[in-house]
């Protein structure tokens, strides 16, 4: 080796803090529960609608009086699932609260804090797909279900 090679530290010097589980877990868990939201509540909604090949129906089949409740429901476990992966991200992003102690252009040409940037991203991510999920409760709850503009 040669004595004048720079020599640089692991771009991930705290990594033993966090599990890669844990933090890959982090980044997923809110995109993935707004897909399960928006899924299943597509999938109830066509469903009770169009379930019996009938484009409009004057009042729901049997067993799908409680639309709203069930999307409702849905929602609210999904956006459970997205605050947790934001709790789960900002708790990986404490416990590497040391990684990133160097100046700002060091840290981007060495790529130093590696598990901090990914939890930083699992905030920022969980946080907007538990805005989304918010939304898109808002207008589940919001549009009438197809039996009531049908009467």
């Amino acid at each position: 080796m040669n004595g004048n090679a720079p020599t640089h530290s692991h771009p991930s010097p705290h990594r033993h803090a966090i599990s890669l589980v844990l933090l890959l877990g982090a980044l997923a868990l809110g995109p993935g529960a707004w897909v399960a939201q928006l899924l299943t509540d597509y999938a109830l909604s066509s469903e009770a609608c169009f379930g019996h090949d009938m484009p409009h129906l004057a009042s729901p089949p049997p067993g799908w009086g409680y639309e709203a409740a069930g999307l409702l429901l849905i929602n609210l476990v999904c956006l459970t699932a997205a605050l947790s992966g934001l709790l789960i991200a900002w708790l990986c992003w404490r416990r590497t609260h040391h990684e990133d102690d160097g100046e700002l252009q060091a840290t981007v040409d060495v790529g130093e804090g590696r598990s901090r940037f990914m939890a930083t991203c699992g905030m920022l991510g969980n946080g907007g797909f538990a805005v989304a999920i918010c939304f898109d409760t808002v207008v589940a709850l919001a549009t009438p279900t197809c039996w009531s503009m049908a009467s």
